[in-house]
This record gives structure tokens, C-alpha cells and sequence, in this order.
């Protein structure tokens, strides 16, 4: 098998030639035949990923969005490996791994096992954590816009804009159908969840499961600023079960229809549409996982 370490260095930033050493390390002394690659520009992961067509680990070295670059270009006989060196790392926080350094945690992913997980296709894009609408997806957007031009750190940003969309939420009118069943809404959020964490920890489903052949989709109604504010710490958290406000469904086939074009995010990536359709691939991603990693159903 061919290892084949895709190195974002936007995201890795400073770390980026150490971690390039620590690989370069690893794979000599383990005698693997590898490469390592540097990305130079966005979607550069998925045109080297679409190169491999078989016996090929392809490892994302960075955040999220190398993952879901390198999701979108993965051939069917190629597995993936998820190495956190981003700045949002949501997709690997539900391995579980602790008290692992970076180091130790590229080791253990090359000397690791490979499982079957799901995701989902949104308009034919693949996306392993998360699609969702509204809100959020206003926040992620605006974020993305200040980072071209603000010297402010993320987190801040993200923040403000929080802050700015929570006291403007703009509510929408959807229909939702799910499994054939349809559904009419007055929302500010819809957040289909096939892992369990974004947005940095966020975790409006927290039993999602990336094995079990179902979305977890969680519906916040349209709702008043204050009650918003309440419900913001349950949201993070999952805590929202038994809030009138929100609603929890379960499902593999998603239809959308909004009433106006709504800002949508999928694994981060920006978009506005009126309708989406969007369905789960149930354990048709082959995913390298660490040894120390929590426990899954094994190919």
C-alpha cells in the first residue's frame, strides 16, 4: 500500500515543516512507500487525491476543509486518514483519541486499522461532518468574509459574528422531507448531522453515530432573541430534547424546499440555494483510524 500525506500548510501554518519531518521519519524507518505533498491552492486536495485510484491511503494533514477536499476526490478503492493539525479538527474530536500529541498520533494513524463510515452527498458534494442552514451557516459565511481582511483571530471573529446573526436570525419557511415523510417548518436552523461535532464543538446531535446509516437532524424553530439565548449553551452541548423549540428527526433521504434563497454550509463550504437534496452512503468511505481510537464496527 501506497501512503500518501496531503500537508496543508495555511492551516498547519508554522507547524507545517516539522510535521513534514515527523512523517518523513516515521515512513523511512517504518520502510513504507510514501509521498508527501503540499497543497498550493483550495481544492488542490481533491485534484491530488483524484490521481489514486487504488491500494492508497490518502492522510489529511490539517482542518477540516483538507478533510472535506480530500472526501471529495477519494476513490472507491482508496481509504483516508484524518492527521488534526487545523485549526478546527471537529471530524477527528470523534475518534476519541486522548492524551496524544501530534506525533504520536501520525504514528499510531500509519500503524492503525481501517474502518467503514457513512456520509453524506449534499447536491453530489461529499461531506463527512455536517450540512446545515440558516444561522450558522450566516455565521461560517460572514467569518470566511472578515478573515480576508481582518488581522483578528478566528475564534473572535467567529464571535462577532455570532453575536451579529443571533440578533438578526432571519427566520425562513421550508418544507423538510425525510424518508418520504414531509414536513412544514418555520426554522433558523437546520443542522443534518451525519458526525457529531463542527463548527469547533458544536454538538446539536450528540448521539450521532458515523456507522449507523442515519442522519441526526436537529430543526430550531423560529424562535425569539431572548429564548435564543437560552437555547444557544443546550445546542453546543445536545442538550435539546425536550425544548418545544427544537425538533430531532432521523433519516437517509433529505429533500429541502425553502422559501427564499438561505445561506448553507457543507463541511464549511459556502453556498446559498433554495433546495437541497441531500442523502447518506451508509460505511462506503474506508477511514484509517488511530490504534488508541474509541471502538468500531471493523471491516
Amino acid at each position: 500500500m501506497q501512503h500518501v500525506f496531503i500537508v496543508n500548510p495555511f492551516t498547519c501554518k508554522d507547524k507545517t515543516n516539522e510535521l513534514i519531518e515527523t512523517i518523513q521519519f516515521l515512513c523511512s524507518t517504518l520502510h513504507l512507500d510514501h509521498k508527501i505533498i503540499k497543497t498550493d491552492y483550495v481544492g488542490h486536495a481533491t485534484d491530488i487525491t483524484k490521481q489514486y485510484k487504488k491500494d492508497t491511503c490518502i492522510y489529511s494533514v490539517g482542518g477540516d476543509g483538507t478533510a472535506y477536499e480530500i472526501a471529495n476526490g477519494l476513490q472507491k478503492e482508496c481509504s483516508m486518514a484524518i492527521i488534526p493539525a487545523g485549526t478546527s479538527n471537529d471530524f477527528f474530536r470523534m475518534l476519541e483519541v486522548k492524551d496524544k500529541d501530534i506525533h504520536e498520533i501520525i504514528q499510531e494513524t500509519i500503524e492503525g486499522k481501517t474502518i467503514s463510515i457513512d456520509y453524506g452527498l449534499c447536491n453530489d458534494k461529499v461531506f463527512l461532518n455536517t450540512t446545515t442552514l440558516g444561522l450558522d451557516a450566516r455565521v461560517n459565511n460572514m467569518v470566511c468574509e472578515l478573515l480576508k481582511k481582518s488581522p483578528l483571530p478566528k475564534f473572535l471573529l467567529y464571535g462577532i459574528a455570532a453575536i451579529v446573526n443571533i440578533f438578526n436570525p432571519q427566520p425562513f419557511e421550508a418544507t423538510i422531507t425525510v424518508d418520504g415523510k414531509e414536513t412544514k417548518i418555520s426554522s433558523i436552523l437546520i443542522a443534518i448531522m451525519n458526525g457529531k461535532y463542527y463548527g469547533n464543538g458544536f454538538s446539536p446531535t450528540k448521539y450521532a453515530d458515523i456507522q449507523d446509516g442515519l442522519f441526526d437532524i436537529c430543526i430550531v424553530h423560529t424562535t425569539p432573541i431572548v429564548k435564543m439565548l437560552y437555547l444557544l449553551p443546550k445546542y453546543f452541548k445536545g442538550n435539546t430534547e425536550n425544548i418545544k423549540e427544537v425538533s430531532h428527526l432521523h433519516g437517509k433521504d433529505i429533500h429541502i424546499k425553502v422559501n427564499r434563497p438561505v445561506h448553507i454550509q457543507s463541511d464549511g463550504e459556502n453556498f446559498m440555494q433554495r433546495e437541497l437534496h441531500i442523502t447518506l452512503q451508509n460505511k462506503a468511505l474506508q477511514l484509517r483510524i488511530p490504534k488508541s481510537a474509541k471502538e468500531f464496527t471493523s471491516l
